[in-house]
């Protein structure tokens, strides 16, 4: 085996970066949407109500990744506040939709310049250069449709390679 193929115990793994850096990103979004009064999850919730109107509660679930009772609560959060509203999807008496409100798409409006702002200074210790393969990377890792396939060979350093790309 060659000394390039062993880790050190000591040192960092990739998921715990990883994990470190999504403690570090929702955070900063958390301080970013607090004068907004909203959460992350609040936040994303209304984001993709807005891009998938209408969308029915358990739909929304399947796209937040969360059970279906947290998106019940905050759904339930967001339509007291008056920002989504329930209609009854047609044709269809057991189901429902949600639908962004007026003040929904007020709120979101603002909530987005906010989050560009917060984006915008969170990254911008990396270059454009560097900010455009972070993205690659990510887009690469989180596609489970078009899975990359495993490395061939036992080069080490192939996955910063595709990074680099």
């Amino acid at each position: 085996m060659s000394s390039s193929s062993i880790t050190p115990v000591a040192s960092p793994r990739a998921f715990f970066q990883v994990l470190k850096l999504h403690q570090r990103v929702y955070a900063t979004l958390e301080a970013a949407l607090a004068h907004q009064d909203l959460t992350p999850p609040q936040y994303t919730a209304l984001s993709l109500v807005r891009y998938h109107e209408p969308v029915s509660p358990a739909e929304l679930s399947r796209k937040l990744g969360i059970t279906t009772q947290s998106t019940g609560e905050t759904v339930k959060a967001l339509e007291s506040r008056g920002l989504i509203t329930r209609a009854p999807i047609p044709n269809n008496k057991r189901s429902i939709s949600l639908l962004l409100t007026a003040s929904g798409h007020r709120a979101l409006s603002s909530a987005d310049q906010i989050v560009v702002e917060a984006e915008q200074k969170f990254f911008s210790r990396l270059s454009p250069r560097a900010f455009q393969r972070l993205l690659d990377g990510i887009r690469v890792l989180r596609d489970e449709t078009h899975p990359s396939p495993p490395p061939t060979d036992k080069n080490p350093d192939r996955h910063e390679k595709v990074l680099r790309k």
